[in-house]
């Protein structure tokens, strides 16, 4: 303030930075004569103010220079407080309390003005363009921020009224994974990837060491059996078959009978006996029943075990692991002589059918989504963003494999006028996508079919 920068003489002591001290006579709140003369005069230094006993000190900066007085630059609120402080003092003869002094210290460091300057309104008033460009500015400022709001919150409205939100769009591919049923090693690879197969057809043939050996033992008793039973078939065949010669008389046995009964006569003198009598001794009947019972018995085991190396060829046959339904196979996970445990993955078929869209909608909508409902599928191929129409076909409580936190509705969607060929050449599996389903309730406002 001008009526405040009237000097005073009252001791204050400027420490410049080379370390000189020089005693100040005469100063104001507008700034301090220097004392003496001198060519360079500083442009700061640490102003010292004594306050019963202590020293308050701050560094101060000079402005311009006229003559021997030097003008206070840029000090802050508390250091132009503490100045005035006791700049007061020694204007009243009064010396200054303890609170003023504090007071003065707890100033903040700067005056913020509570009304512009003139200068300040100026400034912001040159540049001020016209008041009609101004309202035009305005208008077409608030129209277009208005367009922008209204049209991101009318467009999410519109949204929510004219379609139901279908969450993690995907390409499910209908896969059946083919596991191995028993821990055995891995004989042969039937197929290759990309091949297709028929459902039955043998994809892995796997082996047991110990089922093989099993069969390897049944074919031994099989051969040791039909060499039973071609023994038993032989003799049998021989007693017939001398049977019959003795019945004609053709045998070398009866000669010797024959032969026997007339030494007998000659040496007794007595006639011989009867030739049939000695000859119903031989039991022919009785060792042809034992012969035909041997036959029988050889024939029922090797019966048997032709069943039981065909059941043991079904167990071994069962360890295959065979197509389950027709389609193209799309992964082999075994390799040539490997042991692969049981359950463990084999091979992977894409069933031959259409891949569909598959996504999670909230339980809240269970009764606003029925099947044939017409629906849009969204996805990228090439670069290029392509709309394909669709249809629900199934809809299904449950967990969805991408949310296992959220139980809600699984949908499945498949492309309108695509076979399984066209959606496997069109859709990669897992290949993400957005599937849009609109309510259309503007058609049951009329009357009309919503699937139309």
């Amino acid at each position: 303030m001008p009526q405040l920068a009237y000097p005073v003489r009252a001791p204050l002591t400027l420490h410049l930075s080379d370390g000189e001290r020089v005693e100040i006579a005469e100063w104001s709140l507008d700034g301090l004569t220097w004392p003496g003369e001198t060519d360079i005069l500083p442009r700061q230094a640490k102003l010292v103010i004594p306050f019963q006993g202590v020293d308050i000190r701050f560094a101060v900066q000079f402005g311009p220079v006229e003559g021997n007085w030097l003008q206070f630059k840029g000090l802050t609120g508390r250091e132009r407080e503490t100045l005035a402080v006791f700049y007061r003092s020694i204007l009243s003869g009064k010396m200054a309390s303890t609170d003023d002094m504090i007071t003065s210290l707890d100033t903040p460091v700067d005056l913020v003005p509570l009304s512009e300057t003139e200068e300040e309104i100026e400034a912001a008033t040159q540049k001020t363009p016209p008041r009609v460009l101004r309202v035009i500015w305005n208008l077409v400022y608030y129209f277009v921020l208005a367009g922008v709001v209204f049209g991101v919150i009318g467009t999410q409205i519109w949204s929510r009224l004219d379609r139901i939100p279908v969450q993690n769009g995907r390409i499910d591919a209908p896969m059946q994974a083919h596991i191995a049923p028993e821990g055995a090693f891995v004989e042969a690879i039937a197929v290759s990837i990309g091949e297709r197969v028929r459902r039955g057809q043998v994809l892995v043939e796997l082996s047991d060491p110990e089922r093989d050996g099993r069969i390897d033992d049944t074919r031994a008793e099989i051969r040791l059996a039909e060499r039973r039973l071609n023994q038993a078939h032989t003799r049998l065949a021989a007693h017939l078959d001398r049977a019959r010669r003795l019945e004609t008389n053709s045998d070398p046995t009866f000669d010797r009978l024959a032969l026997a009964r007339l030494r007998i006569a000659i040496t007794t003198g007595r006639p011989p006996p009867s030739l049939d009598d000695d000859l119903r001794t031989e039991t022919f009947d009785n060792l042809r029943f034992d012969l035909e019972a041997v036959v029988t018995e050889r024939a029922l085991d090797l019966s048997r075990l032709k069943r039981e190396l065909s059941n043991r060829k079904d167990a071994a046959s069962a360890l295959d692991i065979v197509a389950a339904a027709d389609g193209h196979v799309r992964e082999i996970a075994v390799i040539p002589d490997q042991f692969v445990q049981r359950g463990a993955l084999a091979v992977v078929v894409e069933e031959d059918a259409p891949r569909h869209a598959v996504g999670w909608v909230d339980e809240g909508l269970a009764a606003t989504l029925h099947i044939g409902m017409k629906a849009t599928i969204v996805h990228s191929r090439l670069g290029e963003r392509r709309h394909l129409p669709a249809r629900i076909v199934e809809i299904e409580a449950g967990v969805d494999p991408a949310r296992p936190d959220a139980f809600g509705l699984i949908v499945r969607l498949l492309p309108d006028g695509m076979d399984a060929a066209a959606t496997r050449e069109a859709f990669r599996p897992n290949a993400p996508l957005k599937i849009v389903v609109r309510r259309k309730w503007w058609s049951r406002l009329v009357g009309a079919d919503p699937n139309a």
